[in-house]
């Protein structure tokens, strides 16, 4: 695959950030919760976010997203958090 030359300074380090690295940095996490959940999904979910606490985002009220049917909002979210894993909380 060919790779596309930067036309400016800005576009040249946006694709530099991209590059893959030696070390990769730590993964964050995005924790949601569905339309209908349990206090025990509720408290799996709160505990996978205390685990990884400083790399995670835990997103308490309810979300009309469905993950599995469209992914355009989820993707949307990750990426404006900068999550690159996501939780979804679910009872059904």
């Amino acid at each position: 695959v060919a790779q596309r030359k930067p036309r400016n300074m800005a576009s040249k380090r946006a694709m530099a950030a991209r590059e893959p690295k030696m070390v990769e940095g730590e993964r964050s996490a995005l924790f949601m919760r569905g339309t209908s959940t349990s206090e025990l999904i509720n408290a799996i979910a709160s505990d996978l976010h205390d685990l990884k606490k400083p790399n995670s985002q835990h997103f308490h009220r309810r979300n009309e997203k469905r993950p599995f049917e469209d992914e355009t909002s989820v993707e949307f979210l990750c990426q404006k958090n900068e999550a690159s894993i996501f939780g979804f909380a679910s009872h059904s």
